[in-house]
């Protein structure tokens, strides 16, 4: 299904995240990938899936895995507050599962949720090669919910350009996030 997504993100902490929230376990990876309109193929492994949905295109999606139960796929442009995201629960097949567990730059997230008024809040506590880093994202109903969000104090936010997004996590170093986080935090004092 395709939508619009306004979405605010955060540097948090564990204090942070309400007592109140659903929680979920998250794995997750980014695979190339060229779509024919009736089959997505994932380049790196010539894995086939069917979907009509996201027509004819190629670039880069995500592939995750929720409580080891849901597998769906995920493609978003471009990036900023405001993004097209096509999203599709897919068959948690054998070859999705080793795609996802054989990749050593898999991202791997325990999220607390919460469905507020305004927006649907996520505060993601990564684990593996990220452990310790808490992440909230805010997704919005409406760009003057998005305006009107008040987070935490203690909160930075972060922007495409600060390049911390869930992919930018993928594809780099974990050394260079960390930097990454730790200016960010620095400046933001």
């Amino acid at each position: 299904m395709e939508k619009l997504e306004i979405e605010r993100r955060f540097l948090a902490s564990e204090s942070d995240i309400p007592k109140n929230a659903d929680v979920t376990v998250i794995e997750q990876v980014y695979a190339d990938f060229t779509s024919d309109g009736k089959k997505v193929v994932l380049l790196k492994r010539g894995l086939v899936i069917n979907s009509e949905g996201l027509g004819s295109r190629k670039g880069t999606l995500r592939i995750r895995i929720t409580d080891s139960c849901k597998a769906e796929m995920n493609f978003k442009v471009p990036s900023g507050m405001y993004r097209h995201e096509f999203e599709e629960e897919i068959p948690l097949t054998e070859e999705i599962k080793r795609l996802v567990s054989e990749d050593e730059k898999r991202i791997v997230k325990t999220r607390h949720s919460l469905e507020t008024k305004s927006a649907f809040l996520a505060y993601d506590i990564f684990g593996g090669r990220f452990s310790g880093i808490v992440i909230m994202e805010a997704e919005f109903r409406t760009p003057e919910d998005a305006q009107r969000f008040e987070p935490e104090e203690s909160m930075a936010e972060i922007f495409p350009e600060d390049r911390l997004s869930n992919r930018e996590m993928y594809f780099s170093k974990a050394e260079e996030i960390l930097e990454r986080i730790k200016e960010k935090r620095r400046s933001s004092r």
